[in-house]
């Protein structure tokens, strides 16, 4: 549809479904009115003649006869002229009062006239339009002039400025906006201008990278290798080494090549050089295959220079712009010849595809359908003849970096998807084909290589099934690393638009199959509710313009790596996006230090300069190979656990292990990663509340009962405190603490809730504590730590910088583990704990007794009251008589046990954590324990004291 706008679309409708005005209108009813209009006409030109004659002389007006319609002027009106002109000439001067009194009745005369003229024309259109009205109501109301019987149509004019030769008739309204909107020219000023500005930054990116010539050329590298295969399977070596791509290169200066893509390349150098060489090269291919040329005109309609279309991607240079200005300034003319150059490699790949592939075909149908496949394969099609209006291809230069070559490329892999069976869908099929064979190859070549180098070239020691791993890494489409190649830090593979779809369908499939949700390209969480690590939304961003490329980076906070835009110092990377690809992936890597670092910079540059596509091994990754390779286990054995957590910390025995995990560190915090904030946080308010608790430590009175109570509460306090901000801080960037079983801190986090706990926390009814539910809560947490952290929690060893504060919460937690047995310590010889319990309620009873006697005036002692009882056979005689015993000082021994006090005694700090334990003893050891423990300050304390407390 190369005519389609102004050619075959306004054909068809003028002669298919216009419907002529004669059908609808008497013709002379057109006659008249436009006979009317004429004469109205001439009537105003002779008024205004009279009107000006008046006050002057002004020049006689020519009033010529129309032949539109064969009719002379009227009389009436070329007298009035014709004596006004007779007096002007009369009276060169000033006109006397006569001639001024004439020519006053003159003007009343043509007013006259051009009244009476001006009411018979509006007359005559009123009853034109009334015509017209009901004849186009007719046809409304039955459709069958436009094919319509029965329906309600809608009739328009179409607009005789744009479209003249559609006058005369009525059409569809649907049909004259189609072809209005097909047709528009009219340029919206911003996308023109950001379409020009996009032009120019994408000029160098393409123009002088003969990296984007490689990946224009994967096609005809593919069809290039189908074919070799296809000599090879008939036992034509000769022809397949000509026909494999590098080869063909080589032998296209002596005309021996017959590879499409090698020949190309060499049309590209001729190109180049001189321009006279190339002209006369398209000459003599024209000269000497009319027939072959003349339907590859035809049917291909690719051939182009300079000086009429070239590729998108060159318009820049074409346009006689601001690139083509400063070009002419350089000697060299390099733009020029890179636009020469260029051109000349996607005509010469056309030309050479058609050469190759015309035998094949039997009919005029195979012949459009190839003419077809040539465009998309050299990255070309008419958006014009694909009915896209010049405004949406503004817009489309505006937005996507090449949208022309994208199409042409999608279109290929359609094909061979949903019309495999089609002579074009065949080509495409083989394009794709022989593109993964030269994948497999290239790819298993480079496995081999590195398996001799590594063995000293021994053939015998090669491994099959690493060869095997590595072509099944590059060949899976759901991996980011699909159709590339590792070497060492960084990854190096095929590029272009044909890689990056399989990619995005893969990614998206996989996705999908895990759950449809993953699909939708949308974050609630983020600030414009966009999730741009989408696969959807990684592919449209990977295809957009510079402009928009770097507007998008604006707006997310982030570039295309993930790397974050906080500071102001990370936007001044953004003009990258301007730079050749090469050069831009060289100052990446050397500059910014992401990938392999400086020593390989040279290495990717060069090998985006020639089309390749790099990006560097995660540095997760890196930390992973790097765990493995250090701690001799798998990743699967050694992720979250504490025996590589304190390596990763340990410089002295693992270096490398603890630099790979500070690079993995500071990647993430470059790419604003929530976990790492998350874990920067958490280092940042542990520290706090550490600095915070050291002198509360530090000022516990360990010789005072409950000295330590203060501590112990401002531990609890700081510590609900600290942790509450977490799990804001987690909930707020979308992390649930407690869905992830592999988090980075919370093994600290459980401990730190651990140690907070206490046993007062659940307490009975008689005040004593819950040691059922204490126990749960402890084994609980201890349950979602990692067995090792587990083990050194049990032991004591807590994750605390500051020696003084764990040596003060070791303490503490050693007085909790004691008290549970305190309580169940025996208090009395040869009673259980329900019967000791007896005997205190039965004590405590018996001083309530006492109490009520003497507020009578009568003074009774323990010992009185428990002798009445016994003798009287009151209650259990084995609970009263030791209440009697303990009645008595000098024998009570006989029924108490030292073991709560022993306790006591060997663990002092119970008394300063838990100050009732001290009361429970008697006066005696009360005053024994004060004698021998009061001294104690912060023993030990002290002496732990770190030499630099912020370090």
């Amino acid at each position: 549809r190369e005519f389609a706008a102004r050619r075959a679309f306004t054909d068809s409708i003028k002669f298919k479904r216009g419907v002529p005005l004669k059908l609808m209108v008497a013709q002379e009813k057109r006659l008249v009115v436009g006979l009317a209009a004429r004469e109205y006409a001439w009537a105003k030109v002779a008024q205004k003649y009279v009107h000006g004659s008046v006050r002057g002389r002004p020049a006689k007006p020519g009033l010529r006869a129309s032949k539109s319609f064969e009719i002379e002027v009227p009389d009436n009106i070329t007298s009035v002229v014709e004596r006004v002109a007779d007096i002007n000439r009369a009276s060169p001067a000033k006109k006397t009062a006569e001639q001024l009194a004439e020519i006053r009745e003159l003007r009343s005369s043509i007013d006259n006239i051009t009244k009476i003229n001006g009411d018979q024309l509006r007359g005559f259109k009123t009853e034109l339009r009334q015509a017209r009205e009901s004849i186009n109501n007719q046809i409304q109301r039955e459709g069958a002039r436009f094919g319509r019987p029965g329906e309600a149509v809608e009739t328009t004019g179409a607009p005789i400025s744009d479209f003249p030769q559609l006058s005369g008739r009525l059409y569809l309204k649907e049909d004259i906006d189609e072809l209005m909107k097909i047709a528009n020219t009219k340029d919206n000023v911003f996308f023109k201008v950001t379409s020009k500005v996009t032009g120019i930054m994408r000029t160098p990116q393409t123009a002088l990278d003969p990296g984007f010539w490689f990946i224009q050329g994967l096609g005809a590298i593919g069809l290039d290798t189908f074919r070799a295969m296809q000599a090879a399977g008939r036992l034509r070596p000769d022809i397949a080494v000509r026909r494999i791509p590098i080869t063909g290169a080589l032998l296209a200066p002596f005309s021996k090549g017959d590879s499409i893509w090698g020949t190309a390349m060499w049309r590209s150098m001729v190109g180049f050089t001189s321009k006279r060489k190339s002209a006369e090269f398209w000459a003599d291919q024209a000269a000497k295959n009319p027939e072959l040329w003349e339907g590859f005109i035809r049917h291909a309609r690719v051939i182009s220079h300079q000086d009429t279309f070239s590729t998108e991607i060159l318009q820049e240079i074409t346009r006689g712009g601001i690139i083509t200005k400063i070009d002419r300034k350089i000697p060299f003319h390099p733009f020029e010849r890179a636009g020469n150059a260029f051109t000349n490699y996607m005509n010469a790949a056309s030309w050479e595809t058609w050469k190759a592939l015309k035998p094949l075909t039997k009919n005029v149908n195979d012949l459009e359908e190839l003419g077809a496949f040539v465009r998309a394969l050299s990255g070309r099609n008419s958006l014009r003849g694909l009915g896209i209006s010049h405004t949406q291809q503004l817009v489309e230069r505006s937005l996507f970096y090449a949208p022309s070559y994208t199409r042409a490329t999608a279109a290929i892999m359609f094909k061979a998807a949903f019309d495999p069976l089609s002579f074009g869908g065949r080509q495409a099929l083989k394009s794709l084909a022989g593109l993964g064979m030269a994948m497999t190859f290239l790819f298993g070549g480079v496995s081999l290589a590195e398996q001799l180098k590594a063995n000293g070239g021994d053939f015998s020691k090669l491994d099959w099934n690493d060869l095997a791993d590595d072509l099944k890494a590059a060949w899976n489409p759901t991996s980011s690393t699909f159709m590339t190649k590792r070497i060492g830090d960084s990854n190096f593979g095929l590029g272009g638009n044909m890689r990056s779809t399989i990619n995005f369908m893969g990614k998206l499939i996989k996705g999908g199959f895990n759950d449809p949700e993953n699909l939708l390209p949308w974050d609630m969480n983020n600030r414009l509710f966009i999730n741009y690590d989408h696969p959807i939304m990684r592919f449209i961003r990977g295809k957009s313009s510079p402009l928009l490329g770097t507007a998008w980076d604006v707006v997310a906070g982030q570039d295309f790596l993930g790397y974050s835009l906080d500071k102001p110092v990370d936007y001044l990377k953004l003009p990258l996006n301007y730079l050749p690809f090469g050069l831009q992936a060289y100052l990446e890597t050397t500059a910014l230090g992401r990938g392999g670092g400086g020593g390989e910079g040279p290495a990717i540059g060069s090998s985006e300069w020639f089309g390749l596509r790099t990006f560097p091994v995660s540095a997760f990754n890196l930390y992973k190979e790097t765990a493995e390779r250090e701690l001799n286990d798998t990743w699967e054995n050694l992720k979250q656990t504490d025996f590589l957590k304190e390596a990763s910390r340990d410089k002295e025995h693992f270096p490398e292990l603890v630099a790979a995990r500070e690079a993995w560190e500071q990647d993430r915090r470059e790419k604003s990663n929530e976990f790492q904030q998350l874990a920067d946080l958490h280092a940042e308010g542990t520290k706090e509340k550490e600095a915070s608790l050291v002198p509360s430590a530090i000022e516990i009175d360990w010789g005072r009962p409950g000295g330590g109570k203060v501590f112990a509460d401002r531990y609890k306090s700081t510590s609900a405190q600290y942790s509450d901000n977490y799990s804001i801080a987690a909930k707020a960037m979308g992390i649930e603490f407690q869905d992830l079983d592999e988090f980075p801190n919370k093994d600290a986090e459980l401990e730190t809730e651990l140690i907070a706990l206490d046993p007062y926390d659940h307490v009975k009814k008689d005040g004593t504590p819950d040691w059922d539910r204490f126990n749960a809560d402890a084994d609980a947490i201890k349950a979602q730590m990692t067995p090792r952290n587990r083990q050194a929690v049990e032991n004591k060893k807590f994750n605390v910088a500051d020696p003084r504060l764990e040596e003060t919460l070791r303490r503490r937690q050693g007085a909790i583990d004691l008290l549970q047995p305190y309580f169940d310590a025996p208090k009395y010889k040869g009673l259980t704990k329900a019967e000791e319990k007896e005997v205190d309620d039965l004590i405590s009873l018996v001083d309530e007794v006492r109490g009520l006697l003497s507020l009578q005036g009568k003074s009774v002692s323990r010992g009185k009251l428990f002798e009445f009882m016994l003798k009287g056979g009151i209650g259990d005689p084995k609970i009263v008589s030791t209440a009697f015993v303990l009645s008595k000082k000098s024998i009570a021994h006989l029924v108490k046990t030292t073991t709560k006090r022993d306790m006591v005694f060997a663990n002092p700090d119970m008394v300063t954590f838990y100050s009732f334990v001290f009361y429970d003893l008697s006066d005696e050891d009360q005053e024994a324990w004060l004698a021998r423990f009061s001294p104690r300050s912060a023993i030990g304390l002290e002496a732990k004291a770190p030499l630099d407390l912020e370090k």
